[in-house]
């Protein structure tokens, strides 16, 4: 109950936590307990990844993931996958979880496999080449991650809109 492997947590996309420590006659006191940075400037558009006390992060402006320990907020891992974009309009959205692997969409429309307990990338592709083309929401069924290309609106490029499987 206390993992978010993806985005809205599950596949009825509800984003609701059945966990019940936080409740109404506690909520008023909660207190801050750790703040992490993410990249200045751009859209922070992304929720994190929980599993297993581990909490995982995206940063659209550099493309960096980073895991933290969720209970002290320290840094376990990070990977500065790049590219580097000043463009502001750039935004990631979601990752995925399956397995060991942790599923993550670069701006520039590449997405990855890492190793969720060490981040090195396990592998890569491209999948549009079509310029602002955004890799929009990814979910993992029955082994498959399933991807959808967004931003693309662009009626000076025919039919480039798709959603796509891979095996994972």
């Amino acid at each position: 109950d206390g993992d978010w492997l993806m985005h809205r947590r599950t596949y009825n996309a509800w984003s609701f936590s059945p966990l019940k420590q936080i409740n109404a006659g506690n909520v008023a006191s909660l207190q801050l307990r750790w703040v992490w940075g993410m990249d200045e400037g751009g859209r922070q558009q992304f929720n994190p990844l929980v599993h297993d006390g581990v909490m995982f992060l995206s940063n659209n402006l550099t493309n960096t993931v980073q895991a933290v320990e969720a209970k002290s907020g320290n840094l376990i891992w990070e990977n500065r996958i790049g590219p580097v974009r000043d463009n502001v309009e750039n935004a990631t959205r979601t990752m995925a979880f399956y397995g060991d692997m942790l599923f993550y969409a670069a701006t520039d429309t590449t997405l990855y496999a890492l190793d969720a307990r060490s981040g090195k990338v396990l592998w890569k592709t491209l999948v549009s080449s079509v310029k602002n083309d955004k890799i929009g929401g990814m979910t993992v069924i029955h082994g498959k991650l399933v991807i959808g290309i967004t931003r693309c609106d662009d009626r000076s490029v025919e039919d480039h809109c798709s959603i796509q499987a891979f095996d994972t």
